[in-house]
């Protein structure tokens, strides 16, 4: 599964067994939700990433 959203694309995937794979937004316009969650998903990547997960 291929998707730029944490909650959504990355956790459904890998609930329903599949590989996962996020990448950036391609768009800068996110629906009010979306929105609302960046932050959150922002928080979480520099966590990932500040303990030597993953790469750029």
């Amino acid at each position: 599964m291929l998707g730029d959203q944490i909650f959504t694309d990355v956790i459904g995937a890998n609930r329903a067994g599949m590989y996962s794979i996020l990448t950036k937004p391609i768009d800068k316009k996110d629906i009010f939700m979306t929105r609302v969650k960046r932050p959150f998903e922002e928080w979480i990547i520099r966590r990932y990433l500040k303990k030597g997960n993953g790469g750029k």
